[in-house]
């Protein structure tokens, strides 16, 4: 039988599940969960995309992610394609992981983002030993919105609190409440909960500007950006197998992967007719470049701020 189309936009906010095969667990024990949020969080550099919410259980992940005007099939296929690789180079693994395709909704309504969040939260007390304290557990989210912090660094939480309240402070306590109201409800009576947070939401006058970004930049325009940051010329970004503009070539192919809405092909191209893998190479280089290197912690945002493409 033929697979049903995915219902998918690149502005779109998604809930995203994540389910392993029978065979095999998803995750075998803790380090297995911490390395799937190692390859979420690549994925993430490379993408730009938004994680509101996430929970990892045995045999399958929830996620709220804004695709932040990237195709949601693309960031999913990242995510997966790097854990995998992973568990089975740990695991000495081979096959299928992966319960088909990922399943995800589009998410309409500050209600039914709310809502999801809420059910992705209380995920845990299904746990052994999070039976009425799903809120301490590791791998959820769920401590960015009860006023701590995420120890992994992924979750944005301050878009579905700003839905609450204008004040972080008062949208905490609100959610903390909300969490505590639904630990008991049933699982198919969270349409409830999204139908009457609908409802209140009608009524709140707080508004939330969520910006999408924009995947059509200058090829020539970032090129010269970068080369104008790190002190070389735009030629430099042609030459091949050169110590010297290897930090430039590995930013350029990532920046250009995730902003310009070219394929690796293209790109390869462009940095003087190399091949889709060698620019894989390169894109993983420029992540690490971006998450460790203090020169490049910014480099994003700064480009970004220079162009105004955020609408």
């Amino acid at each position: 039988m033929a697979r049903m189309a995915r219902k998918k936009t690149e502005n779109a906010i998604y809930h995203v599940r994540i389910i392993g095969c029978k065979s095999k667990p998803l995750f075998n024990n803790e380090y297995d969960k911490k390395m799937f949020m190692e390859k979420l969080s690549e994925s993430i550099q490379k993408y730009k995309f938004k994680v509101y919410a996430y929970c990892l259980m045995d045999t399958h992940v929830h996620l709220i992610v804004d695709s932040y005007g990237t195709d949601i099939s693309v960031i999913m296929k990242s995510v997966k394609e790097r854990y995998s690789k992973y568990y089975n180079r740990e695991h000495d693994s081979n096959g299928s992981l992966y319960k088909e395709r990922f399943e995800s909704t589009i998410i309409e309504s500050d209600g039914y983002l709310v809502a999801a969040s809420l059910y992705i939260h209380r995920n845990p007390k299904d746990i052994i030993g999070y039976r009425n304290t799903p809120e301490t557990y590791k791998f959820s989210s769920i401590k960015a919105y009860a006023g701590g912090i995420d120890e992994f660094d992924i979750v944005d939480s301050e878009f579905i609190l700003s839905i609450l309240n204008r004040f972080k402070y008062f949208a905490v306590k609100d959610y903390v409440k909300l969490f505590n109201e639904t630990m008991n409800i049933q699982n198919n009576k969270f349409k409830e909960v999204e139908i009457k947070l609908d409802m209140e939401f009608k009524n709140v006058e707080y508004v939330n500007n969520r910006e999408i970004l924009k995947r059509n930049f200058s090829v020539g325009k970032l090129a010269q950006f970068i080369v104008e940051e790190i002190g070389l010329e735009v030629e430099d970004l042609l030459i091949k197998n050169r110590s010297y503009n290897k930090e430039g070539r590995a930013i350029f192919a990532l920046m250009a992967t995730s902003l310009c809405g070219i394929s690796s092909l293209k790109i390869g191209k462009v940095l003087g007719g190399i091949t889709t893998s060698r620019v894989c190479t390169l894109t993983n280089y420029g992540i690490e470049l971006i998450r460790y290197n203090s020169n490049y912690n910014n480099i994003f945002k700064k480009f970004i701020e220079k162009e105004q493409y955020v609408i």
